[in-house]
């Protein structure tokens, strides 16, 4: 049986987590187009901020590995990221803002990896999919808090505010994070190091998960910069914008447990297809959405992409060997934020040629696409006892 302290102490770093960003997150193109700067230049931004999230997911399977420590990497980046947020607040040149907000997601890529890969080895192999789905579910509830404390600080205090909540929730991360029990992929025997430590395969069918995922991702991050940028078009301001995100999350919150559960009983492959189809739905429905509602309903169909990762990352601990979990979660963690690369940049430049209803029209194929990735996958995990 998993502990439930080690579960409880890691979604409450996921929320705390996920909280920061996410607030950061809904407010960055408005605060972008405020400042100045084009829907390319605001995308280019955003891209740069992701591939730092990337360099520190794809440097926390290595730091997994080598270490075989997972709590003092955790502690020490919120220890960090304190003082760094509350520098922040004095920061002017949107620029420059950009670029210590890149440093400090990337030390999120580091934490967010590492929270996924101590999960992992906290799972018992019949609890993979309950275990994930309630982390997905407090990743639901990090996006939550952050899209609904993000536009009323903002409209009331500007956006320096959120850097200061920022620094405080920091603190409580930290306090959580002393609480975690730290896991090992593997025993270290005398005389056996090296084999011991070495990576076994991933094989093709982690890859063709990995490829689905980040191409599902990337319609998230089509989403994430066109309909702010389009609400703000249409004049709305930034509590509404803000509130979208954490309507979307409100109503699909208990999904990513639900389905996690479920999963152990019959497979996740469908229900991570589900979940991608709905997304393409949310996309599509953006390309006529004019009235609040219609970004909420839109906002509820999208955020079953984000409800799969937990599944993704169940799966993932099903198909590769232990000892090849830190690589294998880091991965796939990596190949989100990199698709936030390819959204955030790719969506910034179509906009400008095609406009926003046509880059929703695109974005709403790729989980179609991601959709296909998926039908080679034959792993089925048995079904737990009920």
């Amino acid at each position: 049986m998993t502990s439930k302290r080690q579960i409880i102490a890691l979604s409450l770093c996921v929320i705390f987590a996920l909280t920061i960003g996410n607030a950061i997150m809904a407010l960055l193109p408005v605060y972008a187009a405020l400042a100045g700067m084009d829907s390319s230049s605001t995308g280019n931004y955003m891209a740069f901020a992701f591939f730092a999230l990337s360099a520190g997911s794809i440097l926390a399977g290595w730091l997994s590995r080598r270490f075989q420590l997972h709590k003092p990497f955790l502690v020490a980046i919120g220890l960090i990221n304190i003082p760094l947020y509350w520098l922040m607040q004095s920061i002017t040149d949107f620029g420059m803002l950009m670029l210590a907000i890149s440093f400090v997601w990337f030390l999120g890529g580091i934490s967010f990896a590492m929270t996924n890969i101590l999960a992992a080895l906290s799972a018992n192999e019949t609890e993979r999919g309950k275990v994930f789905g309630i982390i997905a579910l407090a990743m639901g509830i990090g996006t939550l808090c952050g899209g609904a404390i993000a536009g009323p600080i903002a409209d009331r205090w500007g956006f320096s505010a959120l850097l200061l909540v920022s620094a405080v929730l920091q603190i409580l991360y930290v306090g959580v994070a002393l609480l975690l029990e730290d896991k090992k992929s593997h025993t270290v025997h005398a005389g056996n190091q090296a084999e011991s430590s070495s990576e076994a395969p991933l094989g093709s069918t982690f890859y063709l998960l990995l490829g689905a995922n980040a191409v599902a991702s990337i319609a998230m991050f089509v989403s994430n910069l066109g309909r702010p940028l389009g609400m703000n078009a249409l004049q709305f301001d930034a509590t509404a914008i803000s509130s979208v995100v954490a309507v979307g999350s409100a109503i699909t919150l208990p999904i990513p447990a639900f389905i996690g559960w479920l999963s152990d009983r019959i497979g996740r492959r469908g229900l991570i297809a589900a979940c991608y189809l709905m997304g393409a739905l949310g996309l599509t429905m953006l390309m006529v959405s004019t009235d609040l509602w219609h970004f909420w309903l839109s906002s509820v169909l999208i955020a079953f992409i984000s409800a799969s990762n937990g599944l993704t990352s169940a799966l993932v601990a099903d198909i590769i060997p232990r000892r090849s979990l830190g690589l294998g979660l880091s991965l796939i963690n990596t190949g989100g934020f990199l698709a936030g690369i390819v959204g955030f940049a790719g969506t910034g430049y179509v906009i400008q040629g095609v406009g926003l209803p046509t880059t929703f029209m695109l974005g709403a194929a790729l989980p179609l696409i991601a959709i296909i990735l998926l039908i080679p996958i034959r792993h089925v995990l048995k079904p737990a006892p009920i």
